[in-house]
């Protein structure tokens, strides 16, 4: 998990070789200490699982090194594309337009299996996050809140959360069949106590009546020491490539 949470810091401080293979992929792209997750292009409606994990999603699609961040969706998290329905949508389409970062689906949270808490893990802790969000019909009425614990899997202490209003006005859809096509942001970079999370718990209509786009999280500050160890490590990378040429 540290040489994870090394990668995502290396394009702050020019170590790029990396970097530019996360940024190329299709689902991940660094920014500055920030890790961006977006979401479609796999087998529609399929859970995520452990993609961005160095894993697979349900369907067996490999997110691969570039795509391998550290980060977990638990069940039902999943893959919606434009287009297609979500599972189990409660008779609802879970179709969408204007996804903000333009990519080609969303992240959702099913309606089935029951009884399962929708969370994002991340081992590596994350110190920020931010995201977009739309509510179903931008509906005032659905109460959507993401909590932030200093554990996986919402243990430890709630350090933060994310309240998800509906937006002040209302994008009219361009198709009939459309339901989520009012888009809206936030961010949370002051976390309470030890100022990191490792997991994020979707509670209430965050589930079925909220899609999500862009997920960023935000790196956790390495100690001194480290930054020093980076350094020295970059500074023996730049001499070795002098020396070659040198020669």
């Amino acid at each position: 998990m540290v040489i994870k949470k090394f990668a995502r810091l290396l394009p702050v401080i020019g170590v790029a070789s990396l970097a530019a293979s996360q940024a190329s992929a299709t689902n991940v792209t660094i920014s500055g200490d920030v890790t961006i997750l977006t979401f479609g292009g796999q087998v529609n409606a399929t859970e995520i699982n452990t993609f961005f994990d160095g894993g697979t999603d349900a369907y067996g699609t490999a997110g691969g090194t570039a795509n391998d961040v550290g980060v977990t969706f638990s069940s039902p998290g999943e893959f919606l594309n434009a287009g297609y329905k979500g599972t189990g949508f409660n008779g609802g389409t879970g179709e969408f337009e204007n996804v903000p970062s333009g990519a080609p689906g969303v992240l959702y949270w099913a309606s089935t299996p029951t009884g399962v808490t929708p969370i994002l893990n991340d081992a590596n802790g994350f110190s920020g996050i931010s995201l977009n969000y739309s509510l179903l019909n931008n509906s005032a009425t659905y109460d959507s809140t993401i909590e932030l614990f200093s554990g996986l899997n919402g243990t430890g202490t709630e350090v933060g959360t994310l309240t998800l209003t509906s937006a002040g006005t209302t994008v009219a859809c361009t198709s009939s069949h459309d339901e989520f096509c009012t888009w809206s942001s936030t961010t949370n970079q002051a976390f309470t106590g030890t100022g990191v999370a490792e997991s994020a718990v979707f509670v209430g209509d965050a589930q079925t009546y909220t899609e999500f786009d862009a997920v960023g999280l935000t790196a956790v500050p390495l100690p001194a020491a480290a930054w020093l160890l980076l350094s020295g490590l970059g500074g023996l990378g730049l001499f070795a490539r002098k020396r070659a040429v040198a020669l």
